[in-house]
């Protein structure tokens, strides 16, 4: 078997095992979220997953959620899936195309670009 060598000739490749504890602890999960994810480029899809204006997918990495869209003027759009007004998911589906997001918990509109439409009197 071949070996990853750096300059210095050394061993790059893990030896051992990797725990099952990285794939099921919530400590370990706490963990990557604070030094690892919000400091790194994520690919959340790609542009032809919103090839149409409306388009839309929602990318999850608990306990972020973000949408991902298509606008009106054919630009593309991320912002977090949560409605400024108290906090609720706005999409609750992981994929459609709509031209606006109406959030469940007091209808507040948002266009799919992610700017504030209609406040319900």
């Amino acid at each position: 078997m071949s070996e990853l060598r750096d300059i210095k000739g050394k061993n790059r490749v893990r030896q051992t095992p990797i725990s099952a504890e990285r794939y099921i602890s919530h400590e370990y999960k706490h963990r990557e979220w604070e030094k690892i994810w919000p400091k790194m480029w994520l690919v959340a899809g790609v542009a032809q997953d919103v090839s149409e204006p409306g388009d839309f997918f929602v990318f999850s990495l608990e306990p972020e959620s973000i949408i991902v869209s298509r606008t009106r003027n054919n630009e593309l759009a991320a912002f977090y899936n949560v409605c400024q007004h108290r906090g609720a998911r706005v999409l609750l589906s992981d994929r459609g195309a709509m031209d606006t997001y109406t959030c469940p918990y007091h209808g507040w509109v948002y266009g799919n670009d992610g700017h504030l439409i209609t406040v319900p009197e």
